[in-house]
């Protein structure tokens, strides 16, 4: 049998109803210029097109799971694969053509190094952003990790398979912190390699960021926690510590601050009462805040017409939350409020006394709210609720 003369690279992807970036990491998989890659899609219970469009690439392997979670869909890829060297890459990103020749040639100069990290730049709205940048890696990577994860995306790393299976692979409880458990398990014990190429795209999502915060900020505690054991024997990893709790704290607390905020204001008291503790055990300078009585604006009752909205009636506002413009500019029915590029519409109202968090409603319906000041908010309308001529009606909630 012949020897293989270059090293194979699995490349793992776990797909989690993320079918419509699918092809795009596959293909960015496929295109690697080392010559021995494998390329393994591990779909984590998707009720979407996940499998029909892994099905389109002969040479790509397919594995279903039940929905279990990144981590557990992540050990599944590699209990599967058979490369000497691993890179697990989201779904929804991608891997530059390069990528994985990069980082052989940097471990073959380091036989110690359990894996080696490149550098990304961010996707918004399918566009390169490549001005981001990671901090450099320094002396100590353990120390350097409490300060700041430092990695940050998944597909920047090319693993050493051997090194993977010496900490037991992904924490399959941790299902944002995966990544985080896994670097301190590792630097730990190992030595790595930084270096300044771009070898991946993190394509960066909006869409429920608040709801993501509370379980990161959660999740992150708790592995920092099960650091103490090392961390307190070892005086000079005291700072670090308590820095980079301190760093994770503030990247999410305007997201969970406003998650709460929104739960008020919708009058979801499910999901307040879920985001509250995070609050009163991390935040607890701004429970008060989260605690205020709900004002309602005045509403404002229009009626939707071929050409536009015609506001028929105004009620007196009361208290300091004031309601007194909106533009719904309605083309035609059913085309919807200040039609957007990506096909949504929204809602523009001017509401004086408004904070962050307040709750557009349309209808007698919450509405996703943005706020964008003090006095000016949008809210996607959905198409169900601007479908048909005749009356509506619209106020506003806030703290």
């Amino acid at each position: 049998m012949k020897e293989r003369s270059e090293p194979l690279v699995s490349i793992v992807i776990p797909c989690f109803n993320q079918g419509k970036y699918l092809a795009e990491a596959i293909e960015s998989s496929l295109a690697q210029t080392h010559p021995s890659c494998e390329v393994i899609v591990v779909d984590d219970g998707s009720t979407d097109s996940t499998a029909s469009v892994a099905s389109r690439y002969p040479t790509v392997r397919y594995l279903f799971q039940s929905n279990s979670g990144v981590s557990a869909a992540r050990n599944r890829g590699l209990e599967a694969s058979g490369g000497e060297l691993i890179v697990f890459l989201d779904a929804d990103d991608r891997l530059l053509p390069h990528a994985v020749e990069t980082g052989l040639r940097l471990l073959g100069g380091d036989p110690g190094a359990a894996f080696v990290r490149g550098m990304v730049d961010l996707l918004i709205d399918g566009e390169r952003h490549p001005t981001f940048s990671l901090p450099p890696m320094r002396s100590d990577p353990y120390k350097e990790m409490l300060g700041g994860n430092f990695i940050w995306c998944t597909a920047s790393v090319l693993y050493r398979r051997t090194a993977l299976l010496a900490v037991g692979g992904f924490d399959p409880d941790r299902t944002l912190t995966d990544d985080l458990d896994l670097y301190f398990r590792i630097t730990r014990r190992q030595r790595i390699i930084c270096h300044d190429s771009i070898v991946a795209q993190y394509r960066f999502h909006s869409e429920g960021k608040g709801r993501n915060s509370v379980v990161k900020v959660r999740e992150t505690m708790r592995v920092f926690a099960r650091q103490v054991w090392f961390v307190a024997p070892r005086p000079r990893l005291w700072l670090p510590w308590v820095a980079g709790m301190r760093v994770c704290l503030g990247q999410h607390r305007e997201n969970i601050l406003r998650e709460a905020r929104v739960a008020r204001c919708r009058g979801d008291r499910g999901r307040f009462r879920a985001v509250l503790p995070v609050v009163a055990r991390y935040y607890p300078w701004a429970v008060p805040s989260l605690l205020r009585p709900v004002r309602r604006s005045n509403t404002l009752e229009f009626v939707v017409t071929e050409t536009g909205a015609t506001i028929t009636r105004k009620t007196e506002g009361r208290g300091s939350l004031i309601l007194h413009e909106l533009h719904p500019a309605v083309t035609r029915p059913g085309e919807g409020f200040n039609r957007q590029p990506d096909g949504t519409s929204a809602l523009a109202v001017r509401c004086d006394g408004a904070r962050p968090g307040a709750v557009v409603f349309f209808a007698g319906k919450p509405l996703e709210t943005t706020y964008g000041g003090s006095s000016l908010l949008t809210a996607a309308v959905p198409e169900e609720l601007y479908r048909d001529e005749g009356f509506r009606e619209v106020f506003i909630r806030s703290l």
